[in-house]
């Protein structure tokens, strides 16, 4: 058996025990594992038998969800007990949102939330643009609002040699950032001020005592998301642009991925031959 079939089979192994009712924390000690670690491989595991297998009840978004995997136990075990992969490489499973899945991400972020409207615009903010963290952090207020005070629709990003542009034209993404720049604004009592009352040149989620990796984890956690990575994160938005008619070029200078190898291994499991050609006739 090969380093990834064994790989593999503990993974399988790991998912049986979950959907038995097992803890991430109870399987990770059986393993040697922390249990974002199981979390992840479980997750992947169970996003790649509903695509291969086909499991008519199970939504791939379900797969986010341990307790939505438990309610589909039986499925899952018999997509397991027949399932033959055609290869065993690491792979970076697809996220799989629709629009449903993103409202209810919202909502329970706005109920659960200590600062529900800085999390949801940097949930939001995350998903529609595929920035990556320190991208984030280093966006400033002046950055995403014009000097009348209007929104941008597209800014930036600071941090590295080979900047991109983040763009800011989803509507959800546009009514969370005044919502939350309107909380910060009347923070200090700003009357129709420019840039809502901020300073332009501060930190557009200022992050004094918690870095804002961690507060990122945390919306990811509230929401049952642990095992989602940026890496997935980005792969979604890459196949969403690809629905909507974006062109390989355009995805490539939306991720920043310049390199025509990399953009390759990140579009390929939306364009394979068997996909594309499936129903062409």
């Amino acid at each position: 058996m090969s380093r990834n079939e064994a790989h593999l089979q503990q993974s399988m192994d790991m998912l049986r025990l979950v959907l038995d009712g097992d803890s991430y924390v109870a399987v990770g000690k059986q393993f040697g594992l922390v249990p974002s670690s199981i979390e992840s491989r479980v997750k992947l595991l169970a996003q790649r038998l509903v695509r291969e297998v086909r499991i008519e009840a199970l939504p791939p978004q379900a797969t986010l969800f341990v307790n939505r995997m438990r309610q589909h136990r039986d499925a899952l075990l018999t997509a397991l007990s027949s399932w033959s992969p055609t290869h065993c490489r690491h792979l970076v499973a697809p996220l799989h949102l629709d629009n449903a899945v993103v409202s209810e991400a919202v909502a329970r972020l706005q109920y659960k939330s200590q600062y529900p409207s800085r999390d949801v615009c940097l949930f939001l903010l995350l998903l529609a643009t595929a920035a990556h963290q320190d991208e984030v952090a280093a966006l400033q207020v002046r950055d995403v609002v014009c000097e009348d005070g209007s929104l941008r629709t597209s800014c930036q990003t600071r941090n590295r040699s080979d900047g991109r542009t983040l763009y800011l034209t989803s509507p959800r993404l546009t009514d969370a950032l005044r919502a939350y720049l309107c909380d910060r604004g009347r923070q200090v009592d700003f009357v129709d001020a420019p840039c809502f009352g901020l300073d332009p040149d501060s930190r557009l989620f200022p992050s004094a005592h918690v870095p804002l990796s961690r507060v990122i984890r945390r919306i990811f956690r509230a929401l049952g998301w642990k095992g989602v990575t940026q890496a997935m994160r980005r792969r979604w938005l890459a196949g969403r642009l690809l629905a909507h008619g974006a062109s390989v070029e355009q995805v490539g200078e939306l991720l920043g991925i310049r390199n025509p190898g990399t953009l390759k291994r990140y579009l390929a499991q939306y364009r394979s031959l068997e996909d594309v050609t499936q129903g062409a006739v």
